[in-house]
């Protein structure tokens, strides 16, 4: 079995110039410079990470930082491909006249050069899967078509997927009624890995970037100041790296697992190669804060009515620290018990 190359180097700046640096260091490091994946005339497509819904404000950490978005766009023109900046995480981008608030995505593709696309909009085209269900996808034609596809993913937690990395980003690809079909296996954790992973290996990309030069672990919690950019040609091996920046078990993510039995990639440390950071420098960072109402005799947490990505937190990280907010009713404990299946109810503070 083949090596997968990781590159982890440190980043503690969006600014412009500290940024390219980063990025290039870590292409070089994995011996892929962008000028080796990008023709002159080449369409490659930039796919950041939206979130479903109204566009997030870049500072939120929620979506992909302009700052790397414009910088990567620099960087295909550079090397003289033709960039398109794609996405359908926001509904915004099927919008001819979105709201002043949510225009920053247009403004940056308009002043850097790139034409936007919703990838709803662009069509889709018909691809068998490689899994039980669903059979196919109609994924979109501005993914299938781009010669090129740069996966710029954040790490994130996400309530559902529990991890949200390269191989999550490019979960959008699919559109219309398939994007529906998707989520119908909500309540089949496995499946829904299994669809992740497949979607990312028929999106073919060939360069992904983790973005964690800060994190956001959950929409009302503050920013972590991880300061790392990784990069690697395989996203199954770019996400267990990231997992374990932050101090987590990447065997605990289900979408790893089937992207390595898929072939996309490889999860197991042994398998990788990483450099810039070595293993002995991991963690660099390893928090995992949450509050709760209580922690009963038998040692199970009773979240707030805050849940956020406690059940996230809760499956990855080897140590928690619980903080007690007793300004919560304790009868919090019989309503979670029985509405929250997400959770198990409540949880086992271990």
């Amino acid at each position: 079995m083949q090596t997968s190359v990781v590159a982890l180097v440190r980043n503690t700046s969006y600014q412009a110039e500290a940024l390219r640096q980063s990025v290039e260091q870590a292409l070089a490091l994995i011996e892929q410079p962008l000028s080796r994946l990008v023709r002159p005339g080449d369409r490659v497509l930039v796919k950041p990470y939206l979130r479903h819904g109204p566009m997030r404000a870049p500072e939120t950490r929620m979506v992909s930082h302009p700052a790397l978005i414009e910088t990567m766009i620099g960087m295909v023109r550079d090397c003289g491909g033709r960039p398109t900046l794609g996405d359908e995480g926001s509904r915004h981008l099927r919008r001819t006249q979105p709201p002043p608030d949510e225009m920053w995505l247009h403004l940056l593709a308009e002043r850097a050069g790139a034409e936007l696309v919703s990838f709803a909009k662009a069509g889709g085209r018909l691809v068998p899967s490689g899994i039980p269900r669903p059979r196919q996808y109609l994924l979109s034609r501005a993914v299938l078509d781009a010669d090129v596809v740069i996966n710029l993913a954040n790490a994130v937690l996400h309530p559902t997927f529990i991890w949200s990395g390269a191989l999550k980003n490019m979960f959008n690809a699919v559109v219309g009624a398939g994007n529906a079909q998707l989520f119908e296996l909500l309540h089949d954790h496995d499946a829904l890995n299994a669809a992740v992973a497949d979607l990312c290996r028929q999106s073919r990309p060939t360069l992904s970037l983790s973005d964690m030069t800060t994190v956001c672990p959950d929409s009302k919690a503050d920013l972590w100041r991880v300061g790392l950019i990784g990069a690697s040609t395989d996203p199954v091996a770019l996400d267990s790296v990231s997992v374990q920046a932050l101090g987590w078990d990447p065997g605990q993510i289900g979408s790893l697992v089937w992207g390595q039995r898929l072939g996309l990639g490889q999860w197991a440390r042994q398998d990788i190669d990483l450099r810039g950071l070595s293993w002995a420098d991991l963690p660099v960072f390893a928090q995992a804060q949450r509050k709760a109402t209580a922690i009963t005799p038998e040692g199970w947490i009773v979240p707030t009515t805050s849940v956020g990505n406690t059940a996230s937190f809760a499956i990855l990280a080897e140590k928690v620290i619980v903080e007690l907010n007793l300004s919560q009713p304790l009868a919090l404990e019989a309503r979670l018990n029985t509405n929250m299946s997400t959770l198990g109810g409540l949880l086992r503070y271990v």
